[in-house]
């Protein structure tokens, strides 16, 4: 799953939403790409972690902090990029 832009307090409910459905959809672990995000808020932050059912492996911090979500009970690791991730998913 990719996140772009800026997860603002009024987006929140709306990703939560979207990863709470790939969650259940998906046969297994998830791939949290965090690339293309600007920036969150801490509702934003809170919501990925909040919503995070399955295994989940996230690449693309470029540095910033994720603690809600890193720190998290399903995730795997932080990782360089999607291969690493889905190695980190593997191996888990």
């Amino acid at each position: 799953m990719r996140l772009t832009g800026y997860l603002a307090r009024e987006g929140a409910h709306r990703f939560e939403g979207a990863l709470d459905w790939v969650s259940s959809q998906a046969a297994g672990a998830i791939v949290l790409d965090l690339s293309g995000l600007l920036g969150w808020s801490k509702e934003g932050e809170a919501a990925a972690s909040h919503a995070v059912r399955a295994s989940i492996a996230v690449f693309g911090l470029r540095g910033r902090e994720a603690p809600l979500v890193t720190g998290c009970a399903a995730c795997v690791g932080t990782c360089r990029d999607v291969e690493s991730a889905l190695a980190a998913l593997t191996s888990a």
